[in-house]
């Protein structure tokens, strides 16, 4: 388990759990095992197949690292709505950070947000005398997110040209919140493609499956002869590279 000061400067706050490693790699490993009992009726070409899906490990890991981030976008939303309050009801800026470690808890009963994370190493950060400045812009190193860059950059430009900092910050909060629920909008429009586009392509397996129960007869050329073989492996180069195109397709970036 990781000390608090490994924590504090980790870098990568988005990695995975040795638990989320191996359920990964069970399950991606298990799918293509599967797949390849579908096409090939043969456990050996089918262990073969399941120990080339391990090349798909890393993307696997970014796609989990991605999503991470966006939940704690989220969360961060949160985070500025708390935050706004507490510097509605006169509080500085260091003790509306500490109020929202007390409040955002009471939002995620299991202490399993990565912004719980994130917002008690800043209270623990600001117990040791760091400045709210600091303990933010060290915040928008960790977690890459571009709304608590543009956050800490505000803070950074009040400290430094001077001005209302409370009323520059409550009015920064308001503003990235907006963004952040238009970029959840869009999100959410954009997911029912990407949903389609994982029906279409579990259906080649699905419907090679179907052929190979409901027409057995029908499939047996395929499972005898190098040549059955070789046509199948040709298959499911051309199913792996479509896939990929379209999640190309849908993979847009808001």
């Amino acid at each position: 388990m990781k000390r608090y000061d490994d924590i504090v400067n980790d870098k990568s706050i988005y990695a995975l759990s040795s638990f989320e490693l191996l359920f990964m790699l069970i399950k991606t490993v298990g799918m293509y095992f599967v797949i390849g009992l579908i096409f090939y009726r043969n456990i050996f070409w089918a262990a073969t197949l399941a120990g080339f899906s391990i090349i798909y490990i890393p993307s696997e890991v970014k796609i989990i690292k991605h999503k991470k981030k966006n939940t704690l976008n989220i969360q961060f939303k949160d985070f500025l709505y708390f935050l706004s309050s507490n510097l509605n009801a006169g509080k500085s800026l260091e003790s509306a950070i500490r109020e929202c470690d007390t409040q955002l808890k009471k939002i995620y009963i299991s202490k399993k947000g990565l912004i719980i994370r994130e917002v008690n190493i800043m209270v623990r950060k600001l117990d040791m005398n760091y400045s709210a400045e600091k303990v933010v812009r060290e915040f928008s190193v960790r977690s890459g997110i571009e709304d608590v860059e543009n956050f800490s950059e505000v803070i950074s430009i009040s400290k430094k040209w001077g001005g209302n900092m409370i009323e520059i910050c409550r009015n920064a909060c308001s503003v990235i919140s907006d963004k952040i629920d238009i970029m959840h909008d869009i999100e959410v429009k954009i997911s029912q493609k990407k949903f389609e586009e994982k029906v279409l392509s579990i259906m080649p397996f699905a419907i090679v499956f179907m052929l190979s129960i409901i027409s057995a007869d029908y499939m047996t050329p395929l499972y005898e002869g190098i040549g059955g073989k070789l046509i199948i492996t040709i298959a499911l180069v051309l199913f792996e590279l479509s896939h990929f195109i379209s999640k190309k397709i849908v993979s847009i970036e808001v």
